[in-house]
């Protein structure tokens, strides 16, 4: 649909999955400066934001513009949530248990989340006989679900703990 050669496809991925690595670094540094819960916020409202330019933006036929989009998308959602979660995600399990809740919730994500999404997107785009716009919408819903599962979620941390990581501002404590 967005016109690209298998060539084409191969240097966009590869441009976003270079330019997110770089990124994951910068946002993980912007974590230890400002707090997660500012920079999962933040990656949240850009892939609201995001959404449906992007798929807009895929439908211009230029290959210098789909990459902008793949990378903007990427750049702005998929590193800033990885930087704040290995922050989030950890804190919301008590030593006892974070080895096992960790690695379920991590592990889980793939074949829920990431493994049914190509389908459900499948299914979305033959609802509207092509078009992407049901997508965008599931990409927004997702954005929500990110936000409302950290809105929920109780981080196991005593108020020292927080004062004493800045990564964790924001953040409730439990005691």
């Amino acid at each position: 649909h967005v016109g690209l050669s298998s060539d084409e496809t191969l240097l966009t991925v590869l441009i976003m999955l270079a330019v997110g690595f770089v990124g994951t670094f910068f946002f993980g540094r912007l974590v230890d400066a400002i707090g997660a819960k500012r920079v999962l916020f933040g990656g949240v409202v850009a892939g609201i934001v995001l959404a449906f330019p992007y798929f807009v933006m895929l439908d211009s036929g230029s290959l210098l513009v789909v990459v902008l989009a793949g990378t903007l998308l990427w750049l702005f959602t998929w590193s800033t949530s990885a930087a704040a979660e290995s922050i989030i995600v950890p804190a919301l399990f008590s030593t006892e248990h974070r080895g096992a809740g960790l690695t379920s919730a991590r592990e889980m994500q793939g074949p829920i989340g990431g493994g049914l999404t190509p389908l459900i997107a499948t299914a979305l785009v033959g609802v509207l006989g092509g078009a992407p716009w049901l997508v965008a919408g599931y990409i927004v819903l997702s954005q929500l679900l990110t936000l409302s599962g950290f809105l929920l979620g109780r981080p196991k941390l005593t108020r020292v703990q927080i004062e004493a990581t800045p990564a964790y501002r924001g953040l409730p404590a439990d005691d």
